[in-house]
C-alpha cells in the first residue's frame, strides 16, 4: 500500500497519461470528455497552475508505472490542464483553446518536472483515492473546512470579517458581563449554526429589524445594546438548543423573505422598543482583534463562562448554501449532458435561484431515470408520443421491485407518484415548476425535495450497465 515519490523531468507530458475513460479512447480523446464536463474547473485549475508555477505540493497526483510509461489514476484535472497549457489546440471548443492559449502566453510555464506519487497498481492506488474522495469518515480521510474554519482562516490572514463575524464581535463586547448569552454564541459558533444565524441576521429583513448594519469590520446599531439584547439573546438561545423532534429546521423557518418576516413579527416580547430607536447608527461595537475566537472575548477582561458546553442545534447535510453532492460519482457509461447537469446543479446557490434549481432537479431526475433505462438496455412504456416525468416513474418503481440494489428505494418512487405526501417531493411539484407559468418555489421546498432523492440518485448514478 506504500507510495513512493517520483519526478517527472522534462515536462513531457506525454509520459503522463489520463485514465481511459472508455475502453480504447486515445489520450487526445480522453482528454476532450473531460473538458466536455469539467472546461471552468480545469480552466481555473490551468490559470492557478501557471500564476503559482507549481502544483499543489500537498496533494500529489498518483500513478502507476505500465512499462516504460506512466499512468495518471488519480489527478486528470491536473494533467488536462498541463496539457492544455503545452498544446492549447486540443480544447475542443475555439473559444476554450483561445483562452489557453492567452493563458500560456501571458504565464510562459516555468515548470520543468512534475513530482508524482506511484503506486504499484490500480488496487494499491485505489485505497488512497478512496481515502482521499470519500469525506473523512472516522478521521482517516480528508476533512474539510465548516463555515467556522473558513472564517477564522480568513480571519487569520487579515481579510475582511463577514457580518455574522463582526456581529459576534458586537455581542462580545456588549455583553461581556452575561455569561448564558456569551455562552450561547460560543455554542452557535461551534455547533455549526453561524450559518443559520447569518441566514436570519445577515438578511435585509434581520437588518431592519436589530436595525443594525456593517461598517467596514465593526457593527453599527440604530439601538442601545441595552434594547438589542432581548432578540439577540433569543436568537442565540434557539440556535444553541437542539431542537425537539419532528420540528421544522432553522433552514425551513427562515427559508425566505416572508419566512423571516412572519417569525420576527412573533417575537413581540423581545423587539427592540422602537422609541429608542436613533435615525443614524450611533452605536458602534469595539473591533476584536482579527484571529480571536468569538465567544471568547480578549477585548474585554470578563472571562468566558465554565462549565458544561451548551450542546448545538442538529447537524444536517442538507443544511448548507448549495445541494449536497458529497461522495457522488456518476458512472462514465452515463452522458455527457448527465455529467454536465450534476457539474452544474451544485454550484448554484439555494437562496438565490430556488426556482431554476428545482426545474433543473426535476431535468436531473428524468433525464438519469431514462439514461438509466437505456443503459439496461430498456425501453420505458409511455401512452404518448414522448417518454413523459411521470412515465420514468412508473417504469423506475417497477424497475426496483427486480433490483437487490434499487428496491430499498420503491417507496422514494412511489411517494413520488402521488400528491398524498409533502407537494415538493411529487411528481406534481416537478411538474408545476416546469408547466404551470403560476407557481414558484422557495429553497425550503428544494431542500426538501434533495433531501427525499439524495440518497435514491446517489444510488442510480453510481450504477453503470451491470446494475443488479
Amino acid at each position: 500500500m506504500k507510495l513512493k515519490t517520483i519526478q517527472v523531468s522534462k515536462l513531457d507530458l506525454d509520459l503522463l497519461n489520463p485514465r481511459l475513460l472508455v475502453a480504447g479512447t486515445s489520450q487526445d480523446d480522453a482528454l476532450r470528455q473531460m473538458m466536455e464536463v469539467e472546461a471552468k474547473s480545469i480552466y481555473g485549475l490551468a490559470r492557478d497552475i501557471s500564476m503559482r508555477g507549481t502544483l499543489n505540493p500537498t496533494d500529489l497526483p498518483i500513478v502507476i508505472a505500465e512499462g516504460s510509461r506512466f499512468t495518471v489514476v488519480e489527478g486528470n484535472r491536473r494533467l488536462c490542464a498541463l496539457r492544455l497549457l503545452k498544446k492549447p489546440q486540443l480544447a475542443p471548443d475555439p473559444a476554450d483553446a483561445k483562452k489557453f492559449a492567452s493563458l500560456a502566453k501571458k504565464y510562459p510555464s516555468s515548470i520543468t518536472t512534475v513530482t508524482a506519487s506511484v503506486a504499484e497498481d490500480r488496487e494499491a492506488a485505489d485505497v488512497w483515492i478512496e481515502l482521499k474522495h470519500t469525506g473523512p469518515g472516522a478521521g482517516s480521510g480528508t476533512k474539510g473546512w465548516g463555515a467556522q474554519a473558513k472564517r477564522t482562516f480568513n480571519a487569520r490572514r487579515g481579510g475582511t470579517k463577514t457580518f455574522v463575524e463582526a456581529l459576534s464581535d458586537a455581542i462580545n463586547v456588549w455583553y461581556s458581563d452575561d455569561a448564558e448569552i456569551i455562552s450561547d454564541l460560543y455554542a452557535v459558533i461551534h455547533g455549526d449554526q453561524l450559518t443559520n444565524l447569518e441566514r436570519l441576521i445577515d438578511s435585509p429583513e434581520g437588518r431592519k429589524f436589530a436595525g443594525i448594519q456593517q461598517s467596514g469590520n465593526v457593527i453599527e446599531s440604530q439601538f442601545p445594546p441595552k434594547a438589542l439584547k432581548p432578540f439577540l439573546g433569543l436568537l442565540l438561545r434557539s440556535l444553541a438548543t437542539p431542537l425537539p423532534k419532528k420540528t421544522p429546521a432553522w433552514s425551513r423557518t427562515w427559508g425566505n423573505s416572508d419566512q423571516r418576516k412572519d417569525w420576527m413579527k412573533a417575537q413581540t416580547e423581545v423587539k427592540p422598543d422602537v422609541t429608542q430607536r436613533s435615525s443614524t447608527y450611533d452605536y458602534v461595537a469595539p473591533e476584536i482583534p482579527s484571529g480571536t475566537d468569538p465567544g471568547q472575548s480578549k477585548v474585554t477582561a470578563s472571562p468566558r463562562p465554565t462549565g458544561p458546553k451548551p450542546q448545538p442545534g442538529p447537524k444536517s447535510p442538507f443544511d448548507r448554501p448549495t445541494l449536497n453532492f458529497d461522495g457522488f460519482t456518476v458512472n462514465a457509461n452515463y452522458p455527457t449532458t448527465i455529467h454536465v447537469l450534476v457539474s452544474e446543479i451544485q454550484t448554484l446557490k439555494i437562496s438565490e435561484v430556488p426556482n431554476t434549481i428545482f426545474d433543473v432537479l426535476r431535468t436531473l431526475v428524468e433525464k438519469t431515470i431514462k439514461s438509466f433505462a437505456y443503459l439496461q438496455k430498456q425501453q420505458i412504456p409511455t401512452g404518448g408520443k414522448f417518454v413523459q416525468f411521470n412515465d420514468c416513474l412508473v417504469w423506475l418503481e417497477s424497475y426496483c421491485d427486480g433490483s437487490q440494489t434499487l428496491k430499498k428505494y420503491k417507496r422514494t418512487v412511489a411517494q413520488m407518484r402521488t400528491s398524498k405526501t409533502k407537494f415538493s417531493v411529487t411528481a406534481d411539484a416537478f411538474n408545476a415548476a416546469n408547466h404551470d407559468h403560476y407557481v414558484s418555489y422557495g429553497d425550503s421546498h428544494v431542500r426538501e425535495a434533495w433531501q427525499s432523492l439524495h440518497d435514491m440518485m446517489k444510488e442510480l448514478l453510481k450504477l453503470g450497465p451491470d446494475a443488479h
